[in-house]
Formats: structure tokens, C-alpha cells, sequence
């Protein structure tokens, strides 16, 4: 019932805005009853970038695809209609839909691993409610996860995120790693804090829009790359390297929290 859908997805609107979207993906998972869901963030025109995803094949498309080359499914999107994979092409989710806000395209929603008797209009339509239930919360959290607050960071016109920022940051993306919702690596940085703003100013440029710098209790500079595994992280140490700083991944990131 609808009433049973609203009670499900207002919880959305208590959470943290750091846990929304991976919690977006576990209520989708509940209502629409497939083990198989992504949420990508639209980036610009050509990307979209992967926020969470729930299983293997909900990541197979891979961190940031080219939305608009998925002719097929960005024809229905764009008229904000969902798309139903009746022919089963194996490129794309078999059903998606998209969330906007002022009339552009902020979100893209995948599902697999729907029977074929539940892709419908019917079911289509239930996607919809669904999708227009957590929008208000999910735009919320992708403005604050996009573009946190000035005086969040350390000093005017720096990456660098303080503690306070940081921190519930980092252990959103732990949480959602633990739940296996996120693939991220952490990365700590060998550096003295009077060097942070050279690395800021080094790095910024070097790092995606969905990576982060930022402070943790025991003082030190890391860097939290979301979806990327430890392999691809190397590639982020390399840079870090050819600018003269040496990092090494944290496997134990828990413990810098609390200290």
C-alpha cells in the first residue's frame, strides 16, 4: 500500500545526509524487491558516476558511464518516463528511471534481477512512486555530498575537509562498505600539517569530484576515493608520489576514528 511505501522511505528524511543515498539503495532494494540496484550521481552532460550499488551485477555497468550513449535508455529517461528492457539487451539494467529537479536530470536508478513477469507498466509505475517518495531526501544528500558547506572545509578556497566534516563522511562509507553498498579505499597521507595546503593545491585538480581530503581525530591528512577498489587506487598514489608524498591505504579506519 501506499501508506506502507511512505512508512518505509520518510526514514530517509531522519537520516544523516551522509547515509541517505546508501540507505536510498537498501530501500529499493526492500520495495522493489531485487538484490540488484545502483544510484549514479549525473555529473555533467556526457558522465554519471556511481553513489552506491547493491550487488556484482548492479556494478557491472562500472563506476561512471556515458548515460547519454545508452541511447536506448536515456530516450526514455530524458521525458522522464521509465525504461523497461522488454528486448533483455544485456548492456543495460532491466528497468530504470531518473530523478529531476528543475527540470534537469540529477539522478539515474538501475534494477536488475526482476522477473519478467514483474517488468510492467504496472511495476513501471510503482518505480515511480517509489522514486518520487525519496527524491526530496536523496537531492538533499546529493547537494550536501556534491558541495558541503564553505565553513566545513579548513580555510577559504581548500578541498581539505575539517574533522567535523570529515569525519561522519568517513564513517558513512564504512557503514555502507560493511553493508556492501560501497567499494572505497582510504588513503593516508605522510605529511606534516603545515604541508596540507601544498597538497591541497597540488591534488585538487588530480582528484575526482567524488574523492575527498580531510582531517581525522589524530591530526592527519587522508584521502576517502569512493567506488574504487585498491587496485585503481594506485593510480591516486602514483599522483601523489610524482608530487613528492608518499600514503599507504588504511585497512583499519575505524581506529583513526576514534582517536
Amino acid at each position: 500500500s501506499i501508506g506502507k511505501i511512505y512508512s518505509i522511505t520518510s526514514k530517509l528524511d531522519q537520516q544523516e545526509p551522509e547515509e541517505v543515498l546508501f540507505d536510498a539503495v537498501e530501500m529499493m532494494k526492500e520495495l522493489m524487491h531485487t538484490e540488484d540496484v545502483a544510484i549514479y550521481n549525473i555529473v555533467n552532460e556526457d558522465y554519471a558516476r556511481m553513489f552506491s550499488a547493491s550487488s556484482v551485477k548492479s556494478r557491472s555497468l562500472g563506476n561512471s558511464i556515458r548515460y547519454r550513449e545508452m541511447e536506448e535508455v536515456y530516450d526514455e529517461l530524458k521525458e522522464q518516463k521509465v525504461y523497461i528492457n522488454k528486448s533483455m539487451d544485456e548492456r543495460y539494467p532491466l528497468m530504470a528511471n531518473a530523478i529531476f529537479e528543475g527540470g534537469q536530470m540529477k539522478m539515474l536508478i538501475f534494477l536488475w534481477g526482476l522477473g519478467w513477469e514483474r517488468m510492467t507498466l504496472g511495476q513501471a509505475n510503482y518505480l515511480v512512486v517509489v522514486s518520487y517518495l525519496i527524491q526530496n531526501a536523496v537531492l538533499r544528500a546529493q547537494r550536501y555530498i556534491q558541495a558541503l558547506e564553505e565553513n566545513r572545509y579548513s580555510e577559504e578556497g581548500s578541498r581539505i575537509l575539517r574533522e567535523d566534516a570529515f569525519k561522519p563522511l568517513v564513517k558513512a562509507y564504512m557503514d555502507a562498505e560493511a553493508k556492501d553498498l560501497a567499494e572505497c579505499v582510504f588513503l593516508k597521507i605522510d605529511a606534516d600539517p603545515e604541508q596540507y595546503r601544498q597538497i591541497d593545491q597540488l591534488m585538487a585538480k588530480k582528484l575526482r569530484d567524488s574523492d575527498y581530503l580531510g582531517i581525522l581525530p589524530d591530526g592527519k591528512l587522508y584521502a576517502l576515493l569512493a567506488n574504487t577498489t585498491k587496485e585503481n587506487a594506485g593510480f591516486v598514489q602514483e599522483r601523489f608520489e610524482q608530487n613528492g608524498y608518499s600514503t599507504e591505504i588504511v585497512e583499519k579506519i575505524a581506529v583513526c576514528l576514534e582517536e
